[in-house]
């Protein structure tokens, strides 16, 4: 993924993707360090805003 992670474990910004049908989305994300695994990162997406009731997520996202 090509994150530099600083001592303290904890990154976040900002991942743009397409998806098939809602087209470019740019994602905030965190990677948080897994204590007890110094090799394993949990990497957290959300959305800023909400998505409408009707639109369903589904299918492969590719990420530029």
């Amino acid at each position: 993924m090509g994150w530099s992670l600083p001592s303290q474990g904890h990154v976040t910004g900002h991942k743009r993707l397409t998806h098939p049908t809602l087209g470019r989305l740019t994602l905030p994300y965190e990677v948080l360090a897994v204590l007890d695994a110094p090799d394993q990162y949990l990497v957290v997406y959300g959305l800023e805003n909400p998505l409408p009731d009707d639109v369903e997520i589904s299918g492969s996202v590719s990420t530029s």
